[in-house]
């Protein structure tokens, strides 16, 4: 992918979030032990095209987290997930948390609030951090998450830039 091309990727997603044509989609999490109990269901973002077309989160998370914008896509994720748990009597959601927001006092501070705000909806959420991008200090946030009841995965562990020495 060309600067060009991701950069009118960035604007269009950037656009969307900022015009509500976010949302997300559910995929189960199920037991390995017991296959048919679900854990929760995994929101998987989308994207709605001027046109009317959607677009998946492969297609615009990649341009979006090289070029910094993740923690935006994360907080609308959120409140978007807030906002079905507030608005649906069970079940329990797990959204991706990009491991930019680790980066700078301005994003952790900025999800720790939307988090504490909406701590009477932890028991119900599983944050799920990536680990696409190194993180420093990840390891007190996430216990200070755990602290407001919210439970804490590592999505696709392994499979990025952390260690059990970084996260715990």
């Amino acid at each position: 992918m060309n600067f060009d091309e991701m950069d009118n990727i960035v604007r269009t997603a950037l656009q969307a979030i900022r015009q509500g044509r976010i949302g997300f989609s559910v995929q189960q999490v199920n037991c390995v032990n017991h296959h048919h109990e679900v854990l929760y269901s995994d929101c998987l973002a989308r994207l709605l095209r001027l046109g009317g077309s959607v677009v998946t989160t492969g297609d615009f998370f990649p341009a979006l987290e090289a070029s910094g914008y993740a923690p935006e896509l994360d907080r609308s994720i959120l409140s978007l997930a807030f906002e079905w748990l507030s608005n649906t009597a069970s079940g329990s959601l797990g959204c991706n948390v990009s491991s930019l927001n680790f980066s700078s006092a301005e994003h952790r501070a900025m999800l720790y609030d939307q988090l504490h705000r909406n701590r009477s909806l932890a028991p119900r959420l599983v944050l799920e951090i990536t680990e696409s991008a190194p993180s420093f200090g990840a390891a007190e946030l996430i216990q200070d998450f755990r602290k407001l009841g919210y439970r804490v995965a590592i999505d696709d562990f392994g499979s990025g830039f952390w260690t059990p020495e970084a996260i715990f």
